[in-house]
């Protein structure tokens, strides 16, 4: 993508419209995908109340009905008669019947039971309501009958798993659930008389109907298996044995994700049946819900691939129109920067790029007028700085000089005068001359051994110099009087007060560059004066440097006025060790002997 401002503008609208439409469509699909799910739970919490209300009324009715029939006086007295006879009188058997009959067809009322029987101490069906019972069919020996008699495992009402009806005439219907009530009368036969109310019951006459949600399931488990499956059951025996591993709890409200992605999660949710602990499951897939959550989801992406078809349509249409008159003022820019001056800017688009063009001429005007006068005031300002960083030898130190000559003189030392006088003469005259010219290199190391000369006089002492210079450097010109200043600050800072001291100058090539390196054993500096003098380089005018005081300051602008960038001064210094400066000079903007060899010329004066 090019670097332009129409490309920077129609990526960031197109970018923050996209983004906002993004966040705004998954916020969305967020809260509606967590509000159907939600109704869909919701929906089948109803459809579990519902169903459990409705059991919990019909499980009501039947208990009263149980209680009517098990304690009613000609039940109980018909059932005594037969466990206590062995020898039956039909008249008195026959009207037993009627009346039993009569109590036990108040059963039709009550739908779901299908089938009800009397069973009698003696295992065998006494009496039956609806289908006709085996006679010779033992009760006792049926597993879910003893085990509930043996056990005693009720009190008032016990309610069985699913059990096989062999025990009909017509032995076709499939498994049923039974409720066994006991029926006892300590009037008529003895406490220990056993005899049984069973009812065989049909739970799917009960439960509500689901047509609705195809993917919902009404369950009831006993907890050690299932005592209600509806034909229309949905869920496969892998999900079956998924939402009974759920059911260790007596509450259950979850999802069961479907292992290795076959099929729907499944939402479940449980209640428990009160008079028989039994729980009831209700299931829904969670099929529709996903479908829901693609569809949705589908729509969602679709509106966002085409919102950012259209912004991004539109921001280039938007940035082009903004950018058109930009370009032509672009391209007049580029005019100017080849020097053509006489170009014409569009003024009638925006106020704002009317207010540009109107910028740039009036830029233009300034640019054509004052370049000349600038030109020659910068002339001005570089020749009468270059005078003042060519100043180097100031009033200070020829008075400091004159003043020890005098002071010989006082004590009759005419050598030192002799010789004092010779040196100030050479220095004043190498100053003088031609101050703006450059100088071969062994030049001016000459004139720094003069300089150094008279300050071992002027303070008796004896600092030495040591110079290490190739010969094939000698003759390289370096501008006048640029190392004097580095040999004066040593003397004046570093070695101030001592009477002995080394100052070391090498000259050496790096690369490209020539590189002077003078080193003192003086005092150094601490790091805080080091940082200090360092800023102080970029800080200091050379225009308005004191002619008395030149120093690193003035070394640092005469390079950078003659070569740049290219050139650099650099200060190190350690505190009680000395200090060292290092100058760099490029080779190509200096003007090299022809002669060149690889002897070095050391002296130490």
């Amino acid at each position: 993508m090019k670097n332009t401002l129409e490309a920077k503008m129609r990526t960031a609208f197109s970018l923050i419209f996209i983004v906002i439409i993004s966040l705004v469509g998954m916020i969305m699909f967020h809260m509606i995908n967590q509000s159907f799910r939600t109704h869909s739970d919701q929906t089948l919490g109803h459809v579990v109340e519902a169903n459990l209300d409705l059991l919990h009324n019909h499980l009501d009715n039947l208990d009263r009905f149980t209680n009517l029939i098990a304690n009613d006086p000609d039940v109980q007295r018909a059932v005594g008669y037969r466990n206590r006879t062995e020898q039956i009188d039909y008249a008195i058997e026959l009207k037993n019947q009627r009346l039993v009959h009569e109590r036990l067809q108040q059963l039709t009322l009550v739908p779901y039971i299908k089938n009800a029987y009397i069973i009698g101490e003696s295992g065998h069906m006494l009496y039956s309501y609806k289908k006709n019972v085996r006679n010779e069919y033992n009760f006792y020996d049926a597993p879910w009958f003893s085990d509930v008699i043996e056990n005693d495992r009720f009190s008032d009402n016990y309610f069985t798993g699913f059990h096989p009806t062999d025990y009909l005439l017509n032995h076709q219907e499939k498994q049923t659930i039974s409720i066994i009530r006991q029926i006892q009368n300590t009037f008529l036969f003895a406490p220990t008389d056993r005899s049984y109310l069973v009812y065989d019951i049909d739970l799917s006459a009960i439960l509500l109907e689901n047509t609705l949600d195809q993917d919902l399931n009404i369950l009831i488990s006993n907890g050690t298996e299932w005592v209600y499956l509806p034909e229309s059951l949905t869920l496969s025996h892998q999900q079956l044995m998924a939402v009974g591993e759920t059911l260790s709890d007596s509450d259950v409200d979850t999802v069961i994700e479907e292992p290795f992605g076959q099929g729907a999660d499944l939402l479940v949710r449980s209640n428990v049946i009160r008079p028989t602990g039994w729980q009831m499951i209700g299931v829904k897939k969670m099929s529709s819900v996903t479908a829901f959550e693609w569809n949705l989801l589908t729509v969602i992406l679709t509106v966002i691939i085409a919102s950012a078809i259209l912004i991004t349509i539109v921001s280039g249409l938007l940035s082009k129109s903004m950018l058109v008159p930009m370009r032509h003022v672009i391209d007049n820019f580029h005019q100017i920067s080849k020097g053509h001056y006489d170009v014409t800017f569009d003024k009638s688009s925006s106020d704002e790029i009317k207010e540009l063009s109107d910028a740039a001429e009036t830029m233009v005007h300034n640019i054509t007028s004052l370049t000349a006068h600038l030109v020659d005031e910068q002339k001005k300002v570089s020749e009468e700085q270059m005078r003042v960083l060519q100043n180097q030898i100031n009033p200070h130190f020829l008075n400091n000089v004159l003043q020890s000559i005098k002071a010989l003189a006082i004590n009759k030392e005419s050598e030192k005068i002799s010789h004092l006088s010779t040196l100030l003469g050479k220095m004043l005259e190498y100053a003088v001359y031609q101050p703006y010219a450059r100088v071969p290199l062994k030049v001016e190391l000459t004139y720094l051994e003069h300089y150094l000369a008279i300050q071992n006089i002027r303070f008796d002492a004896h600092i030495r110099l040591d110079l290490v210079l190739p010969k094939k450097f000698e003759d390289i010109l370096i501008p006048k009087l640029l190392l004097q200043p580095l040999i004066e600050n040593a003397i004046l800072h570093g070695l101030s007060g001592k009477k002995t001291g080394q100052i070391t100058l090498l000259v050496e090539e790096e690369g490209d560059d020539l590189v002077l390196v003078m080193t003192d054993d003086g005092r150094g500096m601490s790091a805080d004066e080091l940082q200090a003098l360092r800023v102080s380089l970029d800080q200091v005018d050379a225009s308005q440097t004191n002619i008395q005081s030149i120093g690193l300051a003035n070394v640092y602008k005469r390079l950078t006025h003659e070569f740049t960038r290219a050139a650099y001064l650099a200060v190190y210094a350690t505190e009680g060790t000395g200090t060292t400066v290092v100058i760099s000079l490029p080779k190509r903007l200096l003007n090299q002997h022809k002669e060149e060899n690889d002897d070095t010329i050391c002296r130490t004066r």
